[in-house]
């Protein structure tokens, strides 16, 4: 059976529409738009009209089915070229290709108008492309980006079967013998062009996932910076806070003798100073950015709690990760609670208990249900209290910056319990919403 040539190419020109669609809508839609694409895009508009217009051949007058029709097929891989220059950051050779498309312009116009001759037109056009596929490759194939290795080398072995395609058919050509005009060409030349189209359009695809694979690449690259940048940030917030911490230290010795209770509520501030710098230094040492452990930091905040004769502490938390933003109210929250049931659970020397717990159920809409709770088996206390004092409007400011609702008890002793969700990862990820106008 013989293929019909132009039919052939009709039906690759169908091909090459949808793929220069394709390169088209992905250049223009990339932010920001970048010189390589909008040349491969370009190329695929010239591979597209370089085909239709072979296809009419005979139809046309020789100046655009030969001159034209090749100085566009030759121009697909220029610009190919040219764009894989651009991705690699060289300078494309423009005065080169203008020179290249000037040859190509008086080669085909002398041996189409002036003196046609079918074989030196085939072996220009064969050599040409042969060259620039195999110099293509070279380009792309050398020295690719750590992530880019397997599709740089995907790419130089499609541009070398481009290449190599072109090769046999000049070697076929020549050992069957030159027709006379292009379309009166064997059914085996019309496959060589069906393959040609197939590695060309497998090409464009590769091109895309290249240029994916770099914005993936760079995302990846900012990320760990970003990472970087949070550890850094938090570690050196930790410095501050402990420069300040050693600064109310020495403020708090000052007025030790003179005045006791200022000297105790320096202390008090203190421990909430403490707690923030805590959950910073959590934060410098998290596996995740901006996330925190809660058990290990509420677990330091409490081995930090003042010991007190006869009252022992007992925790149990269970290992649950929290965005930094719930990490800080939440410790001071606890500490706020903790310290005043030392201070007022036992009064008279009485000894006991106080348990600290944290406790999570399994996720609800992607969101984990958490309870933080701090319990003592002392006198007890009214909650909320008739004349709230600072530890109560910070456990209540605290525990309003992560929507968590304080719940009390008396079950011989105070029960209070803080119950709060935690956002999904999806929800982490979501950019915040604009302010409000």
């Amino acid at each position: 059976m013989r293929l019909d040539y132009r039919s052939v190419l009709f039906s690759i020109c169908l091909i090459e529409l949808l793929v220069a669609c394709l390169a088209g809508i992905y250049a223009l839609s990339a932010r920001p738009r970048r010189r390589d694409l909008l040349l491969w895009a370009l190329s695929y508009v010239m591979l597209l009209l370089g085909t239709l217009l072979v296809s009419l051949r005979g139809l046309v007058p020789d100046v655009i089915g030969v001159v034209l029709a090749n100085l566009l097929l030759i121009g697909f891989l220029l610009f190919i070229l040219a764009g894989l220059r651009s991705f690699r950051g060289r300078r494309s050779p423009w005065p080169w290709m203008a020179a290249a498309a000037a040859i190509i312009v008086a080669w085909m116009s002398y041996f189409s108008l002036a003196r046609p001759d079918m074989l030196s037109r085939l072996v220009f056009y064969e050599v040409s492309i042969i060259a620039l596929g195999s110099w293509a490759a070279l380009e792309i194939g050398r020295k690719p980006g750590p992530g880019l290795k397997i599709v740089s080398r995907v790419i130089a072995v499609l541009l070398l079967a481009i290449a190599a395609l072109n090769l046999a058919r000049l070697i076929l050509t020549l050992s069957f013998g030159v027709p006379a005009d292009l379309l009166e060409s064997g059914s085996w030349d019309a496959v060589m062009l069906v393959f040609n189209g197939a590695v060309a359009a497998t090409l464009s695809i590769a091109l895309i996932l290249l240029h994916l694979s770099v914005l993936n690449e760079g995302l990846a690259a900012a990320a760990r910076d970003r990472e970087l940048l949070v550890r850094e940030m938090a570690h050196r917030t930790k410095n501050d806070l402990s420069l300040v911490d050693s600064l109310v230290s020495i403020e708090q010795q000052s007025r030790a003798a003179a005045d006791p209770a200022g000297s105790a509520r320096l202390e008090a501030l203190r421990d909430r100073i403490r707690c923030l710098s805590q959950a910073h230094d959590r934060l410098s040492h998290s596996e995740e950015p901006g996330m925190v452990m809660l058990e290990e930091y509420l677990k330091v905040i409490a081995e930090g709690l003042p010991r007190r004769d006869g009252v022992s502490v007992v925790i149990r938390f269970a290992r649950v990760a929290a965005p930094f933003s719930y990490a800080a109210p939440l410790g001071l929250a606890m500490n706020e609670l903790a310290t005043n049931a030392l201070k007022y659970a036992f009064p008279e020397g009485r000894g006991g208990t106080i348990s600290l717990s944290l406790r999570a159920a399994d996720p609800a809409g992607g969101r984990t249900l958490a309870e933080l709770e701090v319990r003592d088996d002392g006198v007890g206390t009214r909650w909320p209290p008739e004349k709230p004092g600072l530890g109560t409007m910070i456990v209540q400011s605290f525990a309003s910056k992560v929507d968590a609702s304080i719940g009390y008890s008396f079950d011989g002793g105070s029960v209070f319990r803080l119950s709060f969700s935690l956002p999904s990862r999806s929800d982490r990820d979501r950019p915040p919403a604009p302010p409000a106008r």
